[in-house]
């Protein structure tokens, strides 16, 4: 007992000891905050004075940045660029300021944030156009917003502008025929594939001669791997039927014969009437010509029977698989597609009408659930693990073997650096952390997760609370911090499990289960 009560105190002595990097004042609370280490860090101030009016405050290194109305999001790039949106009053109405670096611009509103490393994009409106702010600088105008994405070292986005469509990748603008809402990146090779919408047609953009009714799901491995779930364009006959006989004047032709006409969407289709017949004009300038050997001239049309025309089509309500330019069968639906990390396996799923399931694991067909949470490699492709549910009880199975665990959800999956499963699951509307022989406690919500080699820390929220939690297998430190009234997400850009943390009169650092200061 005199043990673990001197244990208790030494705990409690350290805490009153820790040191802060601000002490709050009065009507002050953290608001929201962001760290790249622990000499490089941005905070959001929230105060309230005696009428409970609010006001907004950053700090950042030296510096304090007053007087917003409200505050927005707050960020710092790994080349050490602050990025914040915040509200403040200016020219007689409120304005969203876009802070970066040591730049503030004003806008009317801040329409959508991208960020990949030092990369990062704000679209923001003024007056009746917008304009996206690439890394602090001005790209282009648009009047309306669509797609977007952005990596470590590439960007693309799509836009309306003057009522001509436009796609921008990585500065280049270029006009296109429809809106872009989808795009994706390659695993590897970072080649860009957006679906172009023309009508009631699409378009992928790694193929330029196939125009699709829908692409449902696609993904890309390489430049020379790639998949694609589409239904294909109905091919449509028209075809012209007359009677044998007319009532005609005497330089009127007597038509018999039939004549067809084969395109991919009649609603595209126009008609221009020449001398020599009718020219059938389609998408992408393909050309259907429909020659009438009889030319009707000249007749009464309260002298002739009707023409009678019928519309055939051999409409696919199934959807293709395509991979690598080759038709692998036809489904009902697929969802989820994606390729293996060695790029070797493509996995999908496919429901069918009946809303039978089946995973799709390269060969394999996995039939035996009622759906796939989610499913993931490890990065050497060596492992492979997907949650699954069934009668409302969710699974892990983990190398073709199911896991003696059930849960309510299953959330994330991780793999450590030695390919140690790691995943985030909820019991009984609390969500947990799970490792091999590991649980954690009980938390209403997992804000964030970071892995550190095989070492793991992660920040959650219980009962209106915040906590930090480390389990430290190289140093044997399984902790706790608890708690507070704010703690930051751990932030993915660095080496260490780092956050920033107000017990609501100080904030404190806590990197990989340590609380420092500057």
């Amino acid at each position: 007992m005199r043990i673990f009560i001197l244990f208790i105190s030494f705990i409690l002595i350290n805490v009153s000891a820790f040191p802060q990097i601000y002490t709050l004042q009065r009507g002050e609370r953290v608001k929201d905050g962001y760290i790249l280490d622990e000499t490089n860090y941005a905070v959001i101030l929230e105060k309230s004075d005696l009428n409970n009016q609010k006001t907004f405050d950053i700090l950042y290194k030296d510096r304090r940045l007053t007087g917003y109305k409200d505050a927005g999001i707050i960020r710092i790039l790994p080349n050490n660029t602050l990025v914040a949106t915040m509200l403040k009053s200016s020219t007689g109405k409120d304005m969203w300021t876009l802070i970066y670096g040591d730049n503030e611009t004003e806008f009317d509103s801040i329409e959508r944030t991208v960020f990949s490393g030092n990369n990062s994009i704000i679209f923001v409106r003024l007056n009746d156009y917008g304009i996206a702010i690439v890394n602090g600088e001005r790209q282009t105008e648009y009047s309306e917003l669509f797609g977007s994405i952005i990596d470590d070292n590439d960007f693309a986005f799509s836009y309306l502008r003057d009522g001509e469509y436009f796609i921008n990748i990585n500065g280049e603008e270029t006009q296109i025929d429809g809106k872009v809402n989808r795009m994706k990146y390659s695993t590897y090779g970072d080649e860009l594939i957006y679906i172009i919408e023309v009508e009631e047609s699409l378009t992928l953009s790694n193929n330029d001669t196939d125009i699709f009714l829908e692409v449902v799901d696609f993904a890309s491995f390489d430049a020379n791997n790639y998949a694609d779930a589409v239904r294909f364009m109905p091919e449509i006959e028209i075809i012209i039927e007359t009677n044998d006989f007319f009532t005609t004047n005497e330089n009127d032709s007597i038509i018999t014969n039939i004549s067809t006409i084969t395109n991919y969407n009649l609603s595209n289709i126009s008609v221009y009437t020449n001398e020599e017949g009718i020219t059938v004009k389609g998408q992408s300038n393909t050309i259907a010509l429909m020659t009438i050997t009889n030319i009707i001239t000249n007749f009464m049309p309260e002298q002739t029977n009707e023409l009678l025309t019928n519309y055939i089509t051999n409409e696919n309500t199934k959807i293709s698989l395509i991979l690598n330019g080759r038709n692998f069968g036809e489904y009902d639906f697929i969802t989820n597609m994606s390729f293996s990390p060695d790029g070797k396996t493509l996995l999908f799923i496919d429901i069918d009408t009946n809303d039978n399931l089946s995973f799709h694991v390269g060969g394999e067909t996995i039939t035996n659930y009622d759906n796939i949470l989610l499913y993931k490699y490890s990065d050497d492709s060596k492992n492979f693990v997907y949650a699954a549910q069934t009668n409302g009880i969710s699974f892990i199975i983990l190398n073709g073997k199911r896991l003696n665990k059930d849960f309510d959800n299953v959330n994330e999956i991780y793999f450590s650096s030695n390919n140690n499963l790691v995943y985030n699951a909820t019991k009984g509307e609390r969500e947990y952390i799970f490792a091999d022989d590991f649980e954690s406690p009980a938390y209403n919500n997992i804000a964030s997760f970071k892995l550190i080699g095989e070492s793991f820390a992660f920040t959650g929220e219980r009962l209106g609370k915040f906590y930090y939690f480390i389990l430290d297998k190289e140093n044997i430190l399984r902790r706790e911090f608890g708690g507070y009234d704010f703690v930051s997400a751990i932030n993915e850009e660095s080496d260490s499990a780092i956050s920033i943390v107000s017990d609501g009169e100080n904030i404190f650092i806590i990197k990989n289960g340590n609380i420092i200061n500057q």
